[in-house]
């Protein structure tokens, strides 16, 4: 004898929960976004920083190729002043060490632009010692926008503060999900029956056509006993909530905000 049953549930209440792991599933989906996009505004950020560092090396370089060749006339002329008998012997000593010192900060700095490129290669991903051509130069750029008008811009396009906002929201998810405990689950079901004498379930001798029947209903189920639990659950949800609270001002906070006098 052989029985087939197909057995269709659809939840149709199940206190909000399932809209809420939605909703939470998706700003989560929105946080992972934002911190890739934070991860990379932090690499674009240090490989800035690395390149003006290697720019202000090159200058260091430079400056200390001036300082060399300056010192390296100045102890000519001192030398020249000593061979006639119009300096001491001091002052050529003074301008062989100042040399030698502007020598040594000149390799200093020249090591510092190698050090700036094999840094420069490694945030992009190249070989330490790739011989990449780093072109740029210092120069003065005004910034214009004023504090008001960049702090509402970061607010609107900063990943790390949307990062927190999402947090914050996905902490509020987390306490209606704890709380659809608190309400019953109501589900409809569809049942499907079939029997028979073969494998293909379709009848037998003694109920040759009555083989088949359906029944449709719906179920409650309400844990009416561990409200204990979920209270509890429901309430460290609510602390975790407001401690993501967020700190930071909504925009348009300074156009809200009142003045006051300082005392």
């Amino acid at each position: 004898f052989f029985v087939l049953n197909m057995n269709v549930t659809q939840p149709l209440f199940s206190g909000f929960r399932l809209l809420s792991n939605y909703q939470r599933a998706k700003l989560a989906k929105d946080q992972a976004q934002a911190i890739l996009a934070d991860a990379e505004l932090q690499l674009i950020e240090i490989i800035q920083t690395e390149f003006l560092a290697l720019l202000q090396a090159r200058m260091d370089v430079k400056s200390a190729q001036d300082a060399v060749a300056r010192l390296e006339s100045q102890l000519k002329v001192t030398s020249a002043f000593f061979d006639v008998g119009l300096r001491p012997r001091f002052d050529v000593l003074q301008a062989e060490v100042e040399l030698a010192t502007a020598e040594q900060d000149l390799l200093i700095a020249q090591n510092r632009v190698d050090t700036q490129i094999a840094r420069l290669n490694t945030l992009l991903d190249l070989p330490i010692d790739f011989p990449a051509d780093y072109v740029g130069e210092l120069g003065y750029i005004p910034f214009e926008m004023r504090l008001n008008q960049a702090l509402e811009r970061a607010y609107k396009l900063r990943p790390d503060l949307d990062i927190a906002r999402k947090s914050v929201e996905i902490a509020q998810k987390d306490v209606k999900i704890v709380a659809s405990d608190f309400y019953p689950s109501i589900n409809g079901e569809f049942n499907w029956f079939s029997r028979g004498d073969g494998p293909l379930v379709s009848g037998s001798d003694v109920e040759p056509d009555d083989f088949r029947e359906w029944t449709v209903g719906a179920s409650a189920n309400w844990n009416l006993f561990e409200w204990g639990a979920t209270y509890h659950s429901y309430r460290e949800a609510k602390r975790t909530f407001r401690n993501w609270r967020p700190i930071w001002p909504t925009p348009g906070w300074r156009r809200r905000s009142r003045s006051r006098p300082i005392c």
